[in-house]
């Protein structure tokens, strides 16, 4: 394993993504939208301007449901995270052709740092998919590095918000 550093750590780098939809096709020919934002705010407007009868793939930058929330205090926000997956399962309803897939903190019990997770969300249901098991520089000791043979559980702690909402439900793979 190589481990890079980078070559001026007294730098501060920021990185921006293009804001958008992009729409392509993947090696089966099946039909994938990009949805980049710089923030969770743009995201969900660029969700909400979908054509309704998108279809396949929908996917988002890593980790878009933390864009204004520092690594170091992800912890902190729980709920804030748990409410924008419920938010993204509400959406999905009226969008029943498309997969979300979407780059999330999950939290697995009463650990304090979360995983770097993948979830894919289709007509209501949120679904794990896997957890990050090699962490970048900056995601070490802020996340959870999962287990190569970890087996999947229920990753949030949002059942509070699922009972409130009714429609939507978070399970594992």
């Amino acid at each position: 394993m190589i481990f890079r550093t980078m070559p001026r750590p007294d730098l501060e780098v920021t990185w921006y993504r293009q804001n958008g939809l992009f729409n392509f096709t993947n090696s089966d020919d099946e039909p994938v939208t990009g949805v980049s934002a710089q923030t969770w705010e743009d995201y969900l407007d660029h969700i909400e301007n979908l054509p309704s009868k998108v279809s396949g793939q929908v996917i988002s930058p890593e980790l878009i449901t933390i864009t204004d929330i520092p690594f170091e205090k992800v912890a902190r926000f729980r709920q804030e995270i748990g409410e924008r997956i419920l938010q993204l399962c509400e959406i999905s309803h009226d969008l029943p052709n498309a997969d979300f897939m979407v780059g999330t903190p999950s939290f697995c019990g009463d650990t304090e740092l979360p995983y770097n997770t993948l979830v894919k969300i289709t007509n209501g249901q949120c679904e794990t998919k896997s957890r990050k098991w090699l962490l970048t520089l900056s995601e070490e000791g802020n996340f959870r590095p999962a287990l190569t043979t970890q087996t999947l559980q229920q990753p949030y702690s949002t059942q509070s918000n699922l009972r409130r909402h009714g429609r939507s439900t978070i399970s594992s793979a």
